[in-house]
């Protein structure tokens, strides 16, 4: 379901703006990482994987955890950060210089 709306979500803004960057922190499954590379990458999108990770915070579950797994087995990110937590400020500061870094 995430990655279908988060495909449909940048195929709108396609629309109206044509391809572009797109960044999503939040892989935790490769098949959601797998569809929006397919259909974005597809469509001219250029697909930024940053994995986030806070100290002492781990994955809702075991399926979650292997499958995060998978992903670093799999995938490489564009970029890859650890925070302490409750560093919710440090977070936002360090997405907003990604954002200039790759000229959005």
């Amino acid at each position: 379901v995430f990655a279908s709306r988060f495909v449909s979500k940048c195929l709108a803004f396609t629309t109206s703006h044509g391809p572009g960057v797109v960044v999503c922190s939040d892989w935790r499954y490769m098949n959601e990482l797998r569809v929006c590379q397919d259909w974005l990458i597809r469509a001219g999108w250029n697909v930024v994987t940053v994995e986030i990770n806070t100290a002492g915070v781990g994955p809702a579950n075991e399926e979650e955890g292997l499958s995060i797994g998978e992903i670093r087995r799999q995938h490489s990110p564009s970029l890859s950060l650890m925070f302490q937590p409750d560093r919710a400020q440090l977070i936002k500061a360090e997405g907003r210089n990604l954002a200039r870094q790759i000229g959005l």
